[in-house]
């Protein structure tokens, strides 16, 4: 379908009067979200734009979610650095008093 080139998170309600197998298959193969034959239920299309809606908020607060993650992992990794060269330093500190401590012993 032209329109999910021109846009690939488009959602393409196909309305038709052909009812054929075929013509569902291609739709769907094509990437059409929903297939709806004429005469067309409104009751139907509004259930349909209120799903799509529904489905954008869900993907919007996953990605807002993995964004917010992402934050914090390289906010944790930070403090992880941070940490990981105190914890080296003390314990340079502390090999270095036990060194002097058995050559003081000597």
């Amino acid at each position: 379908m032209a329109i999910r080139k021109m846009n690939p998170v488009a959602r393409v309600i196909m309305l038709t009067s052909q009812s054929d197998i075929e013509t569902t298959a291609t739709a769907a193969r094509n990437g059409a979200h929903a297939f709806l034959h004429k005469p067309v239920d409104i009751a139907k299309v509004i259930e349909i734009v209120e799903k799509i809606k529904q489905e954008r908020v869900a993907s919007s607060r996953t990605r807002e979610d993995q964004e917010r993650l992402a934050a914090e992992y390289i906010r944790l990794k930070k403090v992880y650095v941070e940490l990981r060269s105190l914890l080296d330093e003390i314990a340079f500190r502390q090999a270095g008093e036990e060194e002097y401590s058995c050559l003081s012993d000597s």
